[in-house]
């Protein structure tokens, strides 16, 4: 949804003349959820990588 589809014009003069806050709330509820469902990914993979880590640090150890 773009900022246009969120605002009432005139079409005679263009210009705004209200903005449809059901939308917006809407719109900002989405955004948000998406951003938690990355956040939350984020999460899982820091969480699997700390439980492969140590074993990941032993083999970068070894001498060469």
């Amino acid at each position: 949804m773009t900022s246009d589809q969120l605002v009432h014009r005139r079409i005679e003069q263009g210009k705004a003349y209200s903005v449809r806050y059901d939308q917006v709330n809407a719109m900002l509820l989405n955004e948000f959820l998406k951003e938690h469902r990355k956040v939350e990914e984020q999460g899982r993979k820091l969480q699997h990588m700390g439980r492969t880590w140590p074993s990941n640090a032993r083999i970068s150890r070894r001498p060469l």
